[in-house]
Parts: structure tokens; C-alpha cells; sequence
């Protein structure tokens, strides 16, 4: 019905509030084409994973990242092909009820594919420890089998050993201590001491600082006073003037092992046994200083005040 005085009609149709470029993409027919071929992608991405599952010899993860990453994929596109055969439909059947509901169905959708795209991140951001500490022992193994015999193993990672302030010397005064007296020596900065999470210091710092915070808090508690006496408490920047630091874990960038603490029964391990999937990941470093202790005769992990890598 038309408002005589205001010139305006009473019922107008919803779909014509959505921006008109927006309208002509979502209801277009080579819109709808283009995304059923590119629904090939995530469609091989889950073959592909299942073919090699089990099997992949660099990493047996990546099938699964495929498996998971190529069902949220074809989710995905077929709910928006869902969508743009509505906005479709819509148009030829120009009734101001289908269009409400056409517009609900896609606010449902909407909603749902946020939620995915939010699972996808938070799964990525959990197994991140997973595949680094895979890709460890990936270079570790492959180090076995390539080089028969080595007495130095050096762990380094590059985007802080590339650090133009890095100097051989620093390097070099891990061997002015006695072999055989140490299973490794590892890094510090001139700065504070980063890498927190990699640490355990015997009746100073015996736990997961991060995850001890965790379990004090929730998403909506401030973290701000934990952080500080928990984390920041720790990370002084460490004198390089001072004796060697006993650990029973630490990493700080770079470690230089005694290879023959190197025991073949130790890896690198991402996940614990305890907590749910999405709580259940350990910094890598810690298990497998662990490991190497407990065949190394009470030889001892330190770190060197003046390896200092940046």
C-alpha cells in the first residue's frame, strides 16, 4: 500500500536495504558457477589428506591439517552457494516473505560460518606446538641418519640467530668449559630473557608459568598482575659476567648439545597427557630436556650468561 502523504510504500521489500554491488555479487549466476568449481579445492584437500594419512614421511600431521582444513573449506562454499541460490530465488519470486526468511537463513549461516572460521583459528593456534616440535624432530632425525657420528648438536632458531648482534665469540665460550661436564648449554639475550615458557628452574621456577595463569584466570579475568609476577619476575636481563646458570629446562633461542646425551628414546613433544585438546599443549623444549636428563648420568643443562645471541 502507497503512503499518499509521505509518497513512501508501507511494505517495502528488505532486500532492497542491501547495498546494490553487494546484491548484483551475491545474486548473480557466474557467482554461483564460480564458487561450485571452486569447490574442487577443498575437495581434494580432504583426498588428498585421506589418501596419505598415516603416511606422510615429513610430517604425519599434514594429512590431518588437509582433512580439516579442506571439510571447513567445502562447508564453507556450499553455505554460500546455499545463500546465492537463495538471493537467487528471492529475486524471481520478488515476495517480501521469502526475502525475510531468505535473510534469516542467511544470518543463521552467517553466524555458523563465523563460528567455523573461529574453530579453525583456535585449532591452528593449539597444534602450532605440535608441529613445531614434529619439525624438531624431523631435523633431529635426519641428522641421525645422514651423520653416522657428531659430538655437537647445535638447535638454533634462525629469525633470532640471524640477529646481526650475534658474535662468534659469544658462541665459542660454551667450549671453555669441560666436555662431558654438561649436557647443554643455551642461550640468553643482552636484553631481557625471552623465552619463559621453555624455562624450569628447580624450587624457583618448577612449573608452566603460562599455564599456571591459565588456571587462575578465565578470558575475562585481567591477567596484567599474574603476567607480572609469574612471567616478568623472570625475564631481567641476565649479567654476562656471572657463572653458569643450572636449569633443568631452558632454550632462549639457541642450545648447544653434547651429542652424546642425545638419547635415540627422546623427542620433542607438543601435547601432554593432561587437559583437553584445546589445553593440552607444552612448550617442546621441556620434554625433551627431560628425556635427555634422565640418561645423562646427573649431568646437568645450563644456561651461559655470555652465549648471547641478540
Amino acid at each position: 500500500m502507497i503512503d499518499t502523504e509521505r509518497g513512501t510504500t508501507e511494505n517495502k521489500d528488505p532486500i532492497e536495504s542491501i547495498p546494490k554491488p553487494i546484491l548484483a555479487i551475491v545474486s548473480s549466476i557466474h557467482c554461483f558457477v564460480m564458487l561450485g568449481v571452486t569447490l574442487i579445492i577443498p575437495i581434494l584437500e580432504v583426498a588428498i589428506g585421506a589418501s596419505y594419512r598415516d603416511q606422510c614421511p615429513m610430517n604425519p600431521n599434514i594429512p590431518i591439517y588437509l582433512i580439516v582444513t579442506g571439510a571447513c573449506g567445502m562447508a564453507t562454499i556450499v553455505l554460500v552457494l546455499v545463500i546465492n541460490g537463495g538471493f537467487i530465488w528471492c529475486i524471481k519470486r520478488n515476495s517480501i516473505a521469502v526475502t525475510f526468511a531468505m535473510l534469516c537463513l542467511t544470518i543463521i549461516i552467517g553466524s555458523f560460518i563465523l563460528l567455523m572460521s573461529l574453530f579453525l583459528f583456535a585449532w591452528f593456534i593449539v597444534v602450532s606446538t605440535a608441529r613445531i616440535a614434529s619439525c624438531r624432530n624431523t631435523l633431529l632425525q635426519q641428522v641421525r641418519e645422514e651423520v653416522p657420528s657428531f659430538d655437537y648438536y647445535l638447535v638454533l632458531d634462525v629469525d633470532v640467530g640471524s640477529s646481526p648482534s650475534f658474535d662468534i665469540k659469544d658462541f665459542l665460550s660454551n667450549f671453555i668449559y669441560e666436555r662431558f661436564s654438561w649436557i647443554a648449554m643455551t642461550a640468553t639475550q643482552r636484553t631481557e630473557y625471552y623465552d619463559i615458557w621453555a624455562l624450569r628452574i628447580k624450587s624457583i621456577l618448577p612449573f608452566d608459568c603460562w599455564q599456571r595463569i591459565k588456571e587462575l584466570t578465565s578470558f575475562f579475568i585481567d591477567r596484567t598482575f599474574l603476567t607480572k609476577h609469574l612471567v616478568k619476575i623472570h625475564q631481567e636481563p641476565i649479567p654476562r659476567n656471572i657463572s653458569l646458570i643450572e636449569v633443568e629446562s631452558a632454550f632462549g633461542g639457541a642450545a648447544l648439545y653434547d651429542a652424546k646425551y642425545l638419547n635415540i628414546a627422546c623427542s620433542y613433544e607438543g601435547n601432554n597427557e593432561h587437559g583437553w585438546w584445546w589445553n593440552n599443549e607444552q612448550c617442546e623444549h621441556v620434554s625433551f630436556h627431560l628425556c635427555i636428563q634422565r640418561y645423562a648420568n646427573e649431568k646437568k643443562i645450563y644456561i651461559n650468561p655470555r652465549f648471547q645471541i641478540c
